[in-house]
């Protein structure tokens, strides 16, 4: 059985890498490797900023707002990184 690496995983979760792979449309080489994070990190931020475009934010803003949150998401990712 494959290794996930997905933070869901590392914390005791029971979701599986791939399951993030088909549902964010990643690339399947970054499943059960530690770079399913940073992608998934980059696919959420990529739809909130449609969500945000979607709730009446102008492109611009929606990716400033975006880019602060994947900001944060990167910080909490070194966090969890560093854990093993």
């Amino acid at each position: 059985m494959k290794q996930s690496h997905n933070y869901d995983a590392k914390l005791g979760g029971d979701t599986d890498d791939m399951e993030l792979v088909q549902r964010y449309g990643l690339d399947p080489k970054v499943a059960y490797t530690p770079a399913i994070n940073d992608a998934m990190r980059k696919a959420i931020s990529a739809e909130n900023i449609v969500d945000l475009q979607r709730g009446g934010y102008s492109e611009g803003q929606a990716r400033s707002i975006a880019a602060k949150q994947l900001n944060s998401a990167n910080e909490f990712g070194k966090q969890m990184d560093r854990q093993k």
